[in-house]
């Protein structure tokens, strides 16, 4: 009887087998998704920055020639800020963004959703041509 059952064929896995396939791939998805979220923040936070600079440049090249700052309306997509025109309407995610002034600064402020939280980006830079980033996820 025991030689029947060796010499028979196997035509598929067994429900152990199958069972401890699933048990790996949950380990690794756990292991996983906190990586893929955070790399997408991350991404997210590198796609913000980059449109906070070119409005930045802007910024400063204003003042730099007429000695003030521009301000935009907040939720704006586009504004042309001396000569130099920034349209955020490309980006993939940062579609909108505003500029608050003061004598001696302006605050660039853009928000997005990943992964079930919204993004704020707030970009902050002075007369002196130093900057403040500050992100904060909600």
């Amino acid at each position: 009887m025991l030689k029947k059952i060796l010499s028979r064929k196997s035509k598929g896995f067994t429900l152990m087998e199958l069972v401890i396939v699933l048990v790996i791939i949950g380990i690794l998805a756990t292991i996983s998704v906190p990586f893929y979220t955070d790399y997408v923040r991350r991404a997210y936070v590198a796609e913000a920055t980059s449109l906070c600079d070119t409005i930045a440049q802007a910024e400063n090249t204003y003042y730099n020639i007429n000695g003030s700052f521009v301000s935009v309306a907040a939720g704006s997509a586009s504004a042309t800020i001396g000569l130099i025109s920034v349209d955020a309407s490309r980006n993939p995610n940062f579609k909108t963004f505003g500029i608050a002034i003061t004598a001696t600064s302006f605050t660039i402020t853009t928000a997005a959703t990943a992964a079930g939280k919204t993004i704020t980006v707030t970009y902050v830079g002075y007369t002196n041509a130093s900057t403040t980033i500050n992100v904060a996820y909600t």
